[in-house]
């Protein structure tokens, strides 16, 4: 008589067997959780960049002439 038949099925019933596209899903989750975090600091970089920019040359219209010359060289 084997009396654990019941309790061995039972527990092989809660048993995951999709594991593998499980992980991948938490992998996909993680790797663009970064690129997010990545883009969101990249963005901030350069409006702090251009705020300082602003700043530094003493206003917006400052800002622009300096930038047309620099392309244009005049």
């Amino acid at each position: 008589m084997n009396t654990n038949t019941g309790n061995q099925k039972a527990a092989s019933e809660g048993i995951n067997t999709n594991s593998a596209p499980e992980l991948q899903e938490g992998v996909m989750q993680v790797a663009m959780g970064l690129l997010i975090a990545t883009a969101a600091a990249i963005g901030i970089w350069g409006l702090v960049s251009l705020f300082s920019g602003i700043t530094m040359t003493g206003g917006i219209l400052d800002m622009i002439t300096g930038w047309m010359s620099a392309v244009t060289g005049r």
